[in-house]
């Protein structure tokens, strides 16, 4: 397995996926940068990735059912959680793979989907964005309020981006541990009020109820029906509504 490392690139991702369609790339290799000018999240929207941060993609091939690869986003969650947890940072899940510690969010994960010739899911390119960056950086304006920095010396956030590496190909060599009872525990939405944002309908408010094995969130909206979530977002400042 190789790790392939650029001082700057527009994102992660997409590197390691351009590696992987040219045949370069396989199964438990990663794509490292110091810095990103495009970095993603989910639905398009743009990642702060100023230089010094931890930005690192991982090309994993689980042995799983392809109608499973979805969990993947909920497993990397887990082990991105347990890097963090080997520099002394206990994060935080805010369904289905954001990372928060004392309430603003610390980084990002982001899964997308490799499919083979005949178009079957193969695999899944997991990229990963950590707020943990030298003393003195500063979010900008409209981040501050809701992203939370770690400061690191460059030696701890290079143990960091290692251990984060190691953690995500696990997903892939079949040696991660199990994620549920870890997902659940370090959950900050479950039994919590949040907003739904659902893909093309109005939003709604709910308690979170409960969180599967299969990664989707199970809520009981304020008239008391339960719904199950497998898309879309949810949010959980209080200035989007009453809390």
């Amino acid at each position: 397995m190789k790790t392939y490392l650029f001082e700057k690139t527009g994102s992660t991702n997409n590197e390691l996926k351009r590696m992987i369609e040219e045949g370069a790339a396989f199964n438990g290799d990663a794509c490292v940068a110091l810095s990103q000018e495009g970095g993603r999240g989910r639905l398009g929207r743009s990642f702060f990735s100023p230089e010094g941060g931890i930005y690192v993609s991982v090309y994993v091939e689980p042995d799983m059912p392809p109608e499973q690869i979805p969990v993947v986003s909920a497993i990397a969650a887990v082990q991105v959680c347990r890097a963090l947890d080997s520099v002394g940072i206990k994060a935080g899940i805010k369904w289905i793979n954001d990372l928060y510690l004392g309430g603003k969010k610390l980084g990002g994960i982001l899964c997308e989907g490799i499919v083979d010739k005949e178009m079957h899911i193969k695999g899944a390119v997991i990229g990963v964005g950590l707020n943990c960056f030298p003393e003195g950086t500063r979010f900008p304006p409209e981040l501050s309020d809701i992203a939370v920095g770690v400061p690191m010396v460059d030696e701890k956030r290079e143990e960091l981006r290692q251990a984060l590496i190691s953690e995500l190909r696990a997903i892939g060599d079949g040696t991660a541990p199990d994620w549920y009872l870890y997902y659940r525990d370090r959950s900050v939405v479950l039994d919590k009020r949040i907003k739904v944002i659902p893909n093309g309908r109005e939003p709604y408010f709910a308690t979170v109820r409960d969180i599967e094995v299969s990664g989707t969130l199970t809520v009981e909206t304020d008239s008391g029906e339960y719904v199950t979530l497998g898309s879309g977002e949810i949010s959980i400042r209080p200035e989007d509504g009453t809390f």
